[in-house]
């Protein structure tokens, strides 16, 4: 018998997009945590990069399809923290 309860391994991090004024008559979007919650994590893509030369930094990149409970809060312009990477 499967349990979807029992796939959710993974700890994910739902933030929402926060807008302030900048005094100039712009905004400065930040994030700020919603949600802490239990999902299920698939790696679809996973590619690791060499150096960018440009920034000196190693690159990563990756797509992640992941499950969770219905939750009527989340909406489409939030983002997820999985494992300390956005």
């Amino acid at each position: 018998m499967y349990s979807f309860t029992a796939c959710l391994r993974q700890i994910i991090v739902i933030q929402e997009p926060i807008f302030q004024d900048d005094g100039l008559g712009g905004k400065i979007e930040s994030w700020q945590d919603l949600e802490m919650l239990s999902a299920e994590a698939k790696a679809l893509y996973n590619h690791k990069f060499g150096e960018n030369f440009s920034s000196m930094q190693l690159m990563d990149n990756s797509l992640y399809r992941f499950r969770i409970r219905y939750n009527p809060k989340i909406t489409g312009d939030m983002r997820v923290i999985y494992a300390e990477k956005t």
